[in-house]
């Protein structure tokens, strides 16, 4: 059976007496339609579907908590007979004698009935009664009544709901069903399309690529990769996601050659191995990258996503959680139908710490929220189908659960420490050459020798700040004294970054997954240090042997 065959799905749930009623969860406007057009159809009624073997012809009922109540008269959709208008201001039958009025339609005759437009908890809840009802009800059965409720959310529903219906989950696309509309359009308007579309329209639904797609031909005459690309991007920050295609590898890292060199070979090459996958033993598909603020946690997570290809999706623990009952399990599940769709990709969760701390360390107040919300998210990670790579970034691995980051979940756990000197020269330079393009005047090993202890962001930072500065002045470079200017105004407590990196490199002793990694890292850094703090830095090695 095509995994992607959602109606023989439901057919075959249906068949087995699973449930009488079916939650199909979409917003797609298509698969609305192509529910209604299934449900109307020859083939629904087949034996290779729903095999109803009945004289009668089942009646088709639709209801809408807009547009009311409709049948299927053999040709179109037309309004229930009824004594009354259907609905609210507009039709005169609320929502609770509509249900009654189906209700007793599925109990007397063979039915089919499409419930859709339950888009908030509000009318999830005016019908879960009912659905519970129909779900195994004797002459529901007997009649061999179907329901389908088309909700955008299966959450919305509580849980004794959810446990009495079944679930169906069709695809946001198929590359059969992309391939089709783009066919289509491209046809009607005397096009052709470029085949990278079918892989950049992925995890798209169907109106959504078929409005992109037009809104793009009457703007450009033809349908452009750019204009999926950008339309797709603007629909990941509605569902609260960030989705971009970094455009910069490793060139944009200066320094962490040790970093670099086990990316390269135990994660970005593995999984482009064909016979590492053959063998059934590809990269991790979860890594955690934790340290010290700006070291570039982020940055190493943009990087594998341009080295390896794949689109970026960038997701704050700060926007999962939310107020409203029942939203944050909703932003988490969402969070992986979104991901899986657009699959194989890179999901950087950064500060993590949010959702997968200690049980003593979450807030009772929270009924439960942040526990369930990383029990969803735990279930995910150790899905040994999941595609999509989880990048998970924390300033506080310390405070994770420790069945949220065991093997299996985060297979990588990899410390990030501050840039040694080698490392802040070539960051000085990246900022300055690479990810922007200043004109500089600058003995950056003397920058590098001056800024010991500096993370990568505050490196970044005394770049910006320095060029700003040079142009406040009119002047068409930057300058040595632009940065010692600035390096007076942005200054790092020694002192104290000495006692963080002290207390890092134990933490990092304790929770790294790989320690030949560790120990070359902390090679690198406490050997290959020039500047004013190396003597701190020889203590701190001298300390830590």
């Amino acid at each position: 059976m095509n995994d992607f065959d959602w109606k023989k799905n439901a057919s075959l749930k249906r068949r087995a007496q699973s449930s009488t009623v079916l939650l199909i969860e979409s917003e797609d406007p298509k698969r609305i339609d192509e529910l209604l057009a299934f449900v109307t159809s020859k083939e629904f009624p087949s034996k290779d579907y729903f095999n109803i073997d009945t004289k009668e012809e089942p009646k088709r009922a639709c209801l809408d908590p807009w547009e009311g109540m409709t049948q299927w008269n053999g040709k179109e959709w037309i309004p229930a007979e009824t004594e009354g208008s259907v609905f609210g201001g507009i039709a005169g039958m609320d929502l609770a004698t509509a249900m009654r009025k189906l209700d007793g339609m599925i109990k007397q005759a063979p039915t089919i009935a499409v419930v859709k437009g339950i888009s908030n908890q509000d009318l999830a809840r005016a019908v879960s009664l009912a659905l519970q009802n129909w779900s195994t009800h004797p002459k529901v059965l007997f009649q061999k009544s179907t329901v389908f409720v088309v909700t955008p959310d299966s959450l919305l529903f509580d849980e004794q709901t959810r446990r009495l219906c079944v679930l169906i989950e069709p695809p946001f696309s198929t590359e059969e069903e992309r391939r089709a509309m783009l066919s289509e359009i491209a046809d009607a308007f005397k096009q052709k399309y470029d085949k990278l579309l079918l892989t950049a329209s992925s995890g798209m639904t169907l109106h959504d690529l078929e409005t992109a797609a037009l809104e793009s031909i009457f703007k450009n005459s033809k349908v452009e990769l750019s204009a999926i690309t950008s339309a797709k991007m603007d629909l990941m920050r509605k569902y609260g996601y960030e989705l971009t295609y970094p455009r910069l590898g490793w060139e944009a890292i200066g320094g962490y050659q040790t970093m670099k060199d086990y990316f390269r070979d135990n994660v970005i090459r593995i999984i482009k191995d064909d016979v590492a996958r053959k063998w059934g033993v590809g990269a991790s598909r979860g890594i955690l990258l934790f340290g010290l603020g700006g070291t570039g946690k982020s940055l190493f997570a943009k990087v594998m996503s341009k080295e390896l290809g794949l689109p970026f999706i960038k997701v704050s623990s700060a926007d999962i959680f939310a107020g409203i009952v029942g939203e944050t399990e909703r932003k988490v599940k969402n969070l992986q139908k979104v991901a899986e769709a657009n699959a194989p990709c890179i999901v950087f969760i950064d500060e993590i710490d949010q959702i997968g701390l200690k049980r003593d360390l979450v807030i009772s107040t929270d009924s439960g929220v942040g526990r369930r919300a990383m029990n969803m998210l735990m279930d995910w990670m150790g899905d040994d189908e999941r595609k999509s790579i989880i990048v998970g970034a924390t300033n506080l691995i310390a405070q994770l659960d420790t069945a949220f980051i065991r093997a299996g979940r985060f297979d990588d756990k990899i410390p990030l420490f501050p840039p040694d000197y080698e490392a802040r020269k070539e960051i000085l330079q990246v900022h300055t050459s690479v990810v922007r393009k200043v004109p500089v005047d600058v003995n950056f090993e003397r920058i590098a020798e001056k800024t010991a202890m500096w993370s990568g962001a505050e490196l970044e930072l005394l770049c910006v700040a320095s060029a700003r500065t040079a142009r406040s002045l009119g002047k068409v470079a930057v300058t040595s004294g632009n940065f010692s200017d600035t390096m007076k105004e942005v200054t790092v407590n020694l002192e104290k970054r000495e006692k963080e990196i002290k207390d890092f490199v134990a933490t990092a002793k304790e929770y790294a997954s790989n320690l030949r990694l560790l120990d070359e890292q902390l090679k690198e850094y406490l050997t290959k240090e020039k500047g004013e703090a190396i003597d701190r830095l020889k203590a701190l090695k001298k300390e830590l042997q």
